[in-house]
């Protein structure tokens, strides 16, 4: 119930932050990912049955909701509440072709959660902030 309420709320919030400022709210959450998959973190969790529980629950809510872009919103909201309870969780974000096709999607220890279709396989793209 908690855990539902959780995502309806994280999914009104992302609606408003994409709305206002586009997909590109998503950017900082990337590398953040990024760089703390580049260095090993012992105090993050595993994934065990939990991981289960809310990436079951994040993807019933956006799937009722039939939002354009589900992967976006699964992976963000994921990558908080994930993170939220010491998971080590990263974003990835990949694309296909043809046709084109992008995705995005969380990663904990190198599983997928949130992947959707798994017969479509993703070259997965690397996100680094560029200092100019």
């Amino acid at each position: 119930m908690f855990i539902k309420l959780e995502v309806i709320i994280l999914f009104l919030w992302y609606k408003w932050k994409f709305a206002k400022r586009g997909y590109a709210v998503m950017k900082p959450f990337m590398l953040e990912a990024n760089m703390k998959q580049s260095r090993a973190d012992v105090s993050l969790k595993k994934a065990d049955h939990h991981v289960v529980k809310i990436t079951n629950e994040i993807d019933r809510v956006t799937r009722a909701l039939e939002v354009k872009n589900p992967c976006i919103y699964n992976s963000a909201i994921g990558y908080l509440m994930l993170r939220r309870r010491n998971y080590n969780v990263i974003i990835k974000t990949g694309v296909s072709f043809p046709p084109f096709n992008a995705h995005a999607w969380v990663e904990i220890d190198g599983e997928k959660y949130l992947y959707g279709d798994e017969t479509v396989k993703y070259t997965t793209l690397c996100l680094e902030e560029v200092k100019s």
